[in-house]
């Protein structure tokens, strides 16, 4: 796990941020995400629950997140074991990795209905992290088969 973790990062102060401008930007990419499922999904796809299993549940701070591995997943997983009181020292210590300590010691796997409800609950805000598609394979290549550090990839 490299980069910068969340204890490191600058405060941006709010005045900063035009929330405004945020907001459109965000309701374009919703609008853009709507179209292109519409377009590329079948109306059975469309409908299908979603793989609640994925999702991790912050109530503290009202965060729903859908972890989508080799798109920031270390550095998210890292993240949300910090937010829910878990020390970096717990953390780096573990013999199993992020994903295996979150839903161990943090955060069970939500039921779809769990998951929705959540969702719908104004005080919560749900993302998703995503990266260009070769780039998160070559980032696995990388990983997995380059560096060789698990004897089951070899």
């Amino acid at each position: 796990m490299g980069g910068r973790w969340a204890s490191e990062m600058e405060d941006v102060p709010l005045e900063s941020v035009d929330l405004e401008e945020v907001g459109l930007r965000l309701e374009k990419r919703r609008s853009e995400i709507r179209r292109r499922c519409e377009t590329s999904l079948s109306p059975a796809e469309l409908t299908e629950a979603p793989n609640s299993r994925e999702f991790l549940i912050n109530r503290d701070y009202g965060l729903v997140w859908c972890n989508a591995f080799k798109a920031a997943s270390s550095t998210g997983l890292y993240n949300f074991l910090l937010m829910a009181g878990i020390s970096q020292k717990v953390i780096k210590e573990s013999r199993t990795s992020p994903v295996e300590v979150a839903p161990n010691q943090a955060y069970p796997r939500p039921s779809v209905e769990e998951l929705g409800s959540v969702v719908a609950s104004a005080n919560a805000t749900a993302f998703l992290v995503v990266r260009e598609p070769f780039q998160r394979l070559l980032s696995a290549f990388r990983d997995k088969i380059e560096s060789n550090h698990q004897t089951y990839y070899r």
